[in-house]
């Protein structure tokens, strides 16, 4: 994997998706749980949310075949979703499948209205089609990754 980074300085570049973890999922029905009156989430900022687990998989697939590809090459889970629809995919499996009781409003609120010293496109979403038809990768929508990972929270419970 070295040598592939290494010998490639593009991939060197900033890693811009918006991932997500079992950490991630959490903190948000944390918030739930503790009962806030309201949740604000941020939704002008579009990206792919893509599990860190397939992604981590799919990485080590691109560096045992580094002497094939050639370019830049971007990946991310299928599918597109601003912060907001994230956190509210999130409520609404964690309701379906019993991680939650109870709705919380969610809140849409723009960018301006959380500063971030992190900053982050409006526009995240990556052109991938290069990455999986080079390594016959089959894209997998982001929602059905959350899905598998809150069953996986769920049964851990």
């Amino acid at each position: 994997y070295l040598k592939f980074i290494k010998s490639n300085p593009q991939a060197q570049q900033a890693l811009r998706g918006p991932l997500f973890e079992e950490k991630v999922v959490n903190s948000i029905l944390e918030a739930v749980t503790l009962k806030e009156k309201k949740l604000s989430v941020v939704c002008d900022q579009i990206g792919s949310p893509t599990w860190a687990r397939p992604l981590a998989a799919k990485i080590w697939k691109a560096a045992l075949s580094f002497k094939k590809l050639k370019g830049v090459y971007h990946l991310s889970d299928a599918g597109m979703a601003s912060r907001f629809d994230f956190a509210v995919a999130i409520q609404s499996e964690a309701l379906k499948i019993g991680l939650l009781d109870s709705k919380l409003p969610i809140s849409p609120i723009r960018s301006r209205q959380h500063p971030s010293p992190a900053q982050r496109p409006a526009n995240g979403v990556l052109d991938c089609s290069k990455t999986y038809e080079d390594l016959c990768l089959t894209p997998v929508h982001w929602q059905q990754y959350l899905g598998e990972m809150m069953r996986e929270i769920k049964a851990g419970e």
